[in-house]
């Protein structure tokens, strides 16, 4: 199932967007393709507990898709810093609040057919409210909202951010007790 790669050409170098490349390949049958790919840094997605029934969620504009989405904080990882320094940074940025308690939950790719970037999930508790720092081009708002409504809300698809609907199925699938 492996490809070798043959060569790789990068067309872009950016801040979000590390790279955007294009790599030729041989596929395991000997045919040769080209694979187009962004390269991006690692990041990190958080779920916060306002309480055992109740979730901080944000919401934001996204050029790209000129909407405004409904989403879990999240952002790229900083050099030097772990997934969880991380994740307590962006909280904290996005949201104004920390956490006593983190908990990873797993890792996934968002878009592997043409990205590299790794996502890191968190859920975090016990918050305390403090003040957003968020980057300068950043314009968030958070609010709170039951899990019960989170999930409807995804069904009827007023949530449609991916890394928004992981962290569902993560909150889902786990139990009470392992929060």
């Amino acid at each position: 199932m492996k490809e070798k790669s043959l060569s790789s050409e990068i067309f872009y170098e950016g801040r979000v967007v590390k790279s955007l490349r294009k790599d030729s390949v041989m596929l395991p049958d000997g045919m040769v393709s080209d694979r187009e790919i962004v390269e991006h840094d690692p990041a990190v997605v958080i779920l916060p507990f306002i309480s055992p029934s109740e979730i901080l969620l944000i919401k934001q504009y996204r050029h790209s898709v000129k909407e405004v989405l409904i989403e879990c904080p999240a952002g790229v990882k900083e050099s030097g810093e772990t997934d969880l320094e991380s994740a307590q940074r962006e909280l904290m940025e996005e949201t104004g609040f920390t956490a006593k308690h983190w908990q990873a939950v797993g890792k996934i790719y968002p878009a592997p057919g043409f990205c590299n970037e790794m996502l890191s999930l968190f859920f975090a508790m016990d918050l305390i409210e403090g003040q957003k720092k968020l980057d300068d081009d950043e314009r968030i708002e958070s609010f709170s909202v039951p899990i019960e409504t989170f999930f409807n809300w995804i069904v009827l698809g007023k949530i449609s951010d991916a890394k928004t609907v992981a962290m569902a199925f993560f909150l889902k699938h786990l139990s009470d007790g392992n929060r």
